[in-house]
C-alpha cells in the first residue's frame, strides 16, 4: 500500500466494521492474517481474500456486513477526493447474495 487513494479506502473499511464493534473489526482482521497470510495493509491486494474471511467467520450472515462495507465504501467514492472503483468493492459485489441469487432466477 503506497498510496492516498489506498489509506482512504482502509480508513472507510475501519469505519464499515466500526458499526460492529472494534473487537469484532479485530477479529476479522486476525483471521485474515491466521487463514491467509494477508494483513490489514494488504487487503487492497487481496480483496478476494477479505471476502472469504468474512463467509467463512459470518456464513450467511456476510451479506450484512459487506453490505455496510460497501455503503462506506460508496460514500467515499462521492467525496471528490474517493477513491473510484475498486477490486475490494468489486470483491465485495461479485460476492453480495442478492447477486448470487439474481443469478439463479437468470437460469
Amino acid at each position: 500500500m503506497d498510496n492516498r487513494s489506498d489509506l482512504r479506502l482502509l480508513a472507510s473499511l475501519d469505519r464499515a466494521l466500526d458499526v460492529y464493534g472494534e473487537s469484532m473489526k479485530q477479529v476479522i482482521y486476525s483471521n485474515l492474517e491466521t487463514m491467509f497470510g494477508v494483513k490489514r495493509e494488504s487487503i487492497i491486494d487481496n480483496p478476494e481474500k477479505f471476502v472469504e474471511t468474512l463467509d467463512k467467520i459470518f456464513g450467511s450472515g456476510s451479506g450484512a456486513i459487506k453490505k455496510t462495507i460497501l455503503v462506506h465504501m460508496e460514500e467515499l467514492t462521492q467525496n471528490p477526493e474517493g477513491v473510484s472503483s475498486t477490486e475490494l468493492s468489486n470483491a465485495l459485489r461479485d460476492a453480495s447474495p442478492d447477486k448470487a441469487r439474481n443469478a439463479s432466477l437468470k437460469k
